[in-house]
């Protein structure tokens, strides 16, 4: 939960720092050109820019032709959008890193997955993907998820929540018993947060860290040895071996590191 805030906690300073910032253009009537941000315009006096290398500059509105104002980040030249958002299908491949707090046998558990989504505005998706994990046993997740893009610009911070159910695609063993195991799978969940990085028109690069849970269990039969008690020296010895049932039931928790590619 600690670290579930503290994701979200820099998803909101991410959101702060990454709204667009108007970048004004001053025209002279000499011809010069100055570009900045106009950090003060008395209509009656003068006009006050300051540009990318803190110089701040003064003019008298006599001396201005005219000042244009644009978000450099969202806009061309001409005013169109470099980047957005628009309604349409989209597949997205990624690889994921599930590294464990704890020294275990499963250490970092590697996965790759495809998604198939549908944009349905500019700040939702929705899309169900698939893919295969390695855990201690290769598990194939079948899940839903949902996106919500705070920004409609070439960089925007999101959060994704997901859910589904994971099939195991191999049993196991337990090599301490010497038992083998059926694989039954289990569900999986997790959320997280991130960025959408547009590459051109038709592609995007995703990056996220998050949180995972996924629940597997496992059955197999063994040989369970009985042992006479003491007691049972006053009857006729017996001993001998029964089969018993074994049940393991795992859940996994972990951080998740996410690197995918979108295509339109």
């Amino acid at each position: 939960m600690k670290t579930l805030t503290t994701l979200i906690f820099v998803l909101l300073t991410i959101v702060a720092t990454a709204q667009n910032k108007p970048t004004s253009t001053v025209y002279l009537k000499n011809g010069s050109v100055i570009k900045g941000r106009i950090i003060e315009n008395n209509p009656q006096e003068s006009v006050k820019i300051q540009t990318a290398d803190k110089s701040i500059w003064v003019f008298k509105n006599a001396e201005v032709e005219k000042i244009d104002t644009t978000s450099s980040l969202t806009k061309t030249p001409q005013g169109e959008p470099l980047f957005s958002l628009k309604k349409g299908y989209f597949t997205q491949a990624q690889i994921e890193l599930m590294p464990s707090k704890k020294k275990s046998d499963e250490g970092t558990v590697p996965s790759i997955l495809g998604v198939f989504g549908y944009q349905l505005n500019k700040h939702f998706s929705a899309g169900i993907g698939t893919g295969v994990e390695a855990y201690h046993i290769s598990m194939m997740p079948v899940f839903a998820e949902g996106r919500y893009y705070f920004l409609n610009d070439r960089i925007t911070p999101f959060i994704n929540i997901k859910g589904g159910y994971a099939f195991p695609l191999e049993n196991g063993k337990d090599d301490a018993r010497n038992i083998k195991l059926i694989s039954h799978g289990g569900i999986m969940a997790g959320a997280e947060v991130g960025f959408l990085k547009s590459l051109s028109s038709k592609t995007a690069l995703s990056f996220s860290l998050g949180y995972r849970y996924q629940h597997l269990k496992q059955t197999g039969t063994m040989n369970q040895y009985y042992y006479p008690s003491y007691s049972d020296y006053m009857l006729p010895y017996s001993s001998g071996t029964y089969m018993g049932d074994r049940k393991i039931s795992t859940d996994f928790h972990r951080i998740i590191i996410t690197l995918g590619i979108r295509f339109w």
